[in-house]
Formats: C-alpha cells, sequence, structure tokens
C-alpha cells in the first residue's frame, strides 16, 4: 500500500469511528438508536456509489481533455487521486452528517424520522449519475475534422 492511500484509510477508519461514537445513545434512552440496518446499508450503497465515482472521474482526469460536470470538483481535476480521493471521503463525511443532524432534530416526529435519509439518498443518485456520466464519456474520441 502506498503511504497517501494508507494515510486516507487510516483517516477513513478514524471518521468512521468518531461519527459512530457520537451517534451512540445511551442503553436506557428512548429514542431510537442512528445507526439502524436501513442506515448502514445506505451508508454503504453512498461509499459504493462515491467510490465508482472517484474511480471513473479520476480515470477520465487522465485523458487529454477531460470534461467534468461536477462544478465543486473541477478545481481538484489533474490535482493527484490523493485530493480527488479526500474531496469524495470529505464528500461522503458531509452526508453521514447530514444525515445525523436531520437524525437529531426529527427523532421525536414519528412522521419524519425518514428525513434523515435523504441527504444519503441524495448522495447516492448523484453519484452514481456521475460515476455513469464520467464512465460512458471516458473513452469517447473527438471527431476528426477532415
Amino acid at each position: 500500500m502506498r503511504p497517501t492511500t494508507a494515510k486516507f484509510s487510516a483517516l477513513a477508519v478514524f471518521l468512521i469511528a468518531a461519527l459512530s461514537s457520537v451517534a451512540q445513545e445511551l442503553p436506557d434512552s428512548p429514542q431510537p438508536r442512528f445507526w439502524t440496518p436501513t442506515q448502514i446499508t445506505l451508508s454503504a450503497l453512498d461509499a459504493g456509489a462515491k467510490a465508482a465515482d472517484y474511480y471513473y472521474t479520476h480515470q477520465t482526469s487522465l485523458q487529454p481533455n477531460p470534461v467534468e460536470t461536477n462544478f465543486l470538483y473541477r478545481p481538484f481535476i489533474g490535482r493527484g487521486a490523493a485530493t480527488a480521493a479526500s474531496f469524495f471521503v470529505g464528500l461522503w463525511c458531509a452526508d453521514q452528517i447530514e444525515s445525523y443532524l436531520l437524525y437529531r432534530f426529527t427523532a421525536r416526529h414519528q412522521k419524519r424520522r425518514w428525513l434523515r435519509f435523504a441527504p444519503i439518498v441524495y448522495g447516492i443518485s448523484a453519484n452514481a449519475q456521475g460515476a455513469y456520466f464520467s464512465a460512458t464519456h471516458q473513452f469517447l474520441k473527438p471527431k476528426d475534422s477532415q
């Protein structure tokens, strides 16, 4: 494993551990737990979609004329794999924090509890679309003008 990969792996493990320790409730608390099976599944799908988007975006950025539609990611084109990985890890952490804050604000409202899944579902759909766009436009060659 390369040193930068090890650093980002350690950072990801640290952030996941920190989020899970903050999200735990006391055993006698009447509120439901944050890390339900649904939350875990959606978080894993979100991480998978972000990993796919990272891979295809990075492969596209290695092409001569990369096309990036995500205006937040455009400044990171050509700055290396570690910078791109930190961007996508930061997006995943932001989705988890948004979900946790919505959980805290809607935990007592039975009908609004589903709102905490909205940032993660949006993240999954946006990154899946980004991965699809990058994968389909990665190897398109410009037409030769003769």
